[in-house]
């Protein structure tokens, strides 16, 4: 009759009789058991698949619908079946729960595996990629750079491919540049601030450089430039790039390599960026040889009949120099006069003076250094034709007749005018004033005009 539900009462008396009391006592317990070890089975197989992310929900309602079937079968053989019954019913559903644990371990541990060899591939994949963006970070490279440079067909620029690639540890990419570009002059410039703020009145300074030395190599030092900052001007003609300012490099066997040593602690004046403009400067030029140019200059003329050359900022009554100034320099590689500089700038460096290592740098080497072929002191005119403390007047329509004069002589006598940026940043040039002609005439694209220019 195996479970069904019209069993007739009295047959069901006279068994239970015959079976005696004892067994039915027993029996019940056992039915009793068994259901309670099946819910336990149950509730740990339940954590079982949800712990392995499986389909809780429906595995759960699936047991429980045969569970339900089996349980109310099975109550049945346990009373009128006995004990062996419900022990065999109770060890396969053993087998069954033992078997689905091992499918779902082996299918866990299936998982882990995957997902690992996964994650080791994607991890690998981004330290390649970090690689290389390190490795074109340091030594000039950009990715956007060489992608237009490989996309034009420019004879020049084809010419120069070469200074766009990855270099070795200890070449430079500056020199290769300049083998490369047989240049007729190097000019170098540093620009440590944000690359935003390299508005109008200062590209002038490129311009009016590239204006008057069409030939020249121009390097501008910057950390804060994208490589392809100046782009427009190298895809009309112009050997002018972006280096990163690689200073450990820059002093190598120079004495400001002593200095360096203490960079953690002079990285903290408040003076920092302009003194570490100024150990670049020198050892640039110690290194490589040319002109050093400050980036608040308008370059008025040719200058390669320069050498050896510093211009003066203040001058006594009869015209001799009291203060020199090192915005513009003009040397030659290995010049005894810029090692001499860097000699005194690293044994009497201050940290808490700007210029004491600067403009007072040179005026100290300098009078105790024999003028001639090593050393030329310029007048006034040269470079600094109007001093600070008067210069704003030049920036307005003031006292139009003085300001026409001294444009004429600036026009026969000056090589180049430096406006002195930390005095005039926030000044605009009136139209007609000396500044407005001097941003104006000396330019490439003259016709563009900016809120500082």
């Amino acid at each position: 009759m195996g479970g069904g539900h019209d069993i007739n009462p009295s047959t069901t008396t006279t068994s239970t009789m015959n079976s005696g009391g004892g067994n039915t006592g027993e029996a019940l317990h056992a039915s009793h058991f068994t259901r309670q070890r099946r819910a336990a089975v149950m509730h740990s197989h339940v954590r079982s698949s949800s712990s392995s992310g499986g389909h809780l929900h429906d595995l759960a309602a699936d047991n429980n619908s045969d569970d339900h079937h089996r349980n109310h079968h099975h109550h049945h053989r346990g009373v009128y079946g006995g004990k062996n019954s419900m022990m065999s019913s109770g060890s396969n559903n053993n087998k069954r729960d033992f078997s689905h644990s091992k499918r779902t371990f082996r299918k866990q541990t299936l998982f882990g595996i995957v997902f690992g060899i996964v994650m080791m591939i994607a991890l690998a994949l981004g330290a390649s990629l970090l690689a290389k963006v390190f490795v074109n970070t340091n030594t000039g490279s950009s990715p956007s750079s060489l992608s237009k440079m490989n996309n034009n067909n420019n004879n020049k620029r084809a010419e120069h491919a070469g200074v766009f690639s990855p270099v070795a540890e200890g070449d430079s990419r500056v020199e290769r540049f300049m083998a490369k570009s047989n240049c007729t002059l190097n000019f170098f410039l540093a620009w440590t601030t944000s690359a935003a703020k390299f508005s109008l009145r200062y590209r002038r300074t490129v311009e009016s450089t590239l204006k008057f030395h069409p030939g020249a190599c121009l390097i501008v030092y910057s950390p804060t430039m994208q490589l392809d900052h100046f782009q427009r001007f190298w895809d009309l003609g112009y050997n002018i790039i972006v280096e990163r300012p690689d200073v450990p490099y820059l002093i190598r066997g120079t004495p400001a390599e002593a200095w360096y040593q203490g960079i953690d602690k002079w990285k903290n004046g408040e003076y920092f960026f302009s003194h570490i403009t100024e150990i670049i400067r020198l050892a640039t030029l110690w290194k490589y040889g040319g002109v050093y140019l400050d980036t608040d200059v308008v370059v008025m003329r040719e200058l390669d009949n320069l050498h050896n050359a510093v211009g003066t900022e203040l001058a006594d009554e009869r015209g001799e120099a009291k203060v020199l100034n090192g915005a513009v320099l003009a040397f030659r590689k290995g010049s005894t006069f810029i090692h001499e500089c860097m000699v005194e700038f690293n044994t009497t460096y201050r940290i808490d003076s700007w210029g004491w290592n600067g403009p007072q740098l040179v005026t100290r080497v300098a009078a105790r250094f024999p003028q001639g072929p090593e050393l030329q002191i310029l007048p006034t005119i040269g470079f600094y034709p109007i001093h600070w403390a008067k210069v704003r007047k030049y920036f307005t329509d003031e006292d139009p007749a003085d300001q026409h004069a001294v444009w004429e002589r600036m026009k026969r006598e000056t090589y180049l005018f430096h406006y002195w940026n930390k005095i005039t940043v926030k000044l605009v040039p009136t139209p007609g004033s000396l500044m407005y002609k001097v941003l104006n005439n000396y330019c490439l694209f003259c016709e563009e005009t900016g809120m500082d220019g």
